[in-house]
């Protein structure tokens, strides 16, 4: 009896188990996309000037020390800086990704004008290359 072609079984596989395999094919260099805010109401700005993203606007909390950012796609190359315009009365920055991929990070994420503590959330993950910081 002959066995079925070795790719077949892939199709049993769990998408959990398989990601890790077609991640492992794929440099993270060839997927990382760029920033785009997401049209849902948030006001997030991006203003590219050459391999910098400024990304300001958001929506505030009630007491001003909270700033909310919506993105449809946020991934950096090599080289690439996110830099998330603050002010001194922040404690946070709260960013997610909504568009449903996951974010590839191989550049910078700053904060300036500020000293706010950064919280970038993705469902479909975030990955660090070994360029990122």
């Amino acid at each position: 009896m002959k066995s079925a072609p070795w790719y077949l079984s892939l199709l049993s596989v769990t998408p959990a188990i398989l990601l890790p395999i077609v991640g492992s094919l794929v440099s993270p260099q060839t997927l990382a996309q760029s920033i785009t805010p997401a049209s849902d109401g948030t006001g997030t700005t991006v203003d590219q000037q050459g391999n910098t993203y400024n990304i300001n606007g958001g929506s505030l909390s009630s007491d001003e020390t909270n700033l909310f950012h919506s993105f449809q796609e946020f991934g950096l190359d090599a080289g690439e800086i996110a830099n998330f315009l603050a002010n001194p009365h922040l404690n946070n920055i709260f960013g997610r990704v909504m568009g449903g991929n996951p974010s590839l990070i191989n550049g910078l994420i700053q904060v300036t004008g500020g000293n706010a503590n950064l919280y970038l959330m993705n469902p479909a993950g975030i990955v660090f290359g070994q360029n990122a910081q």
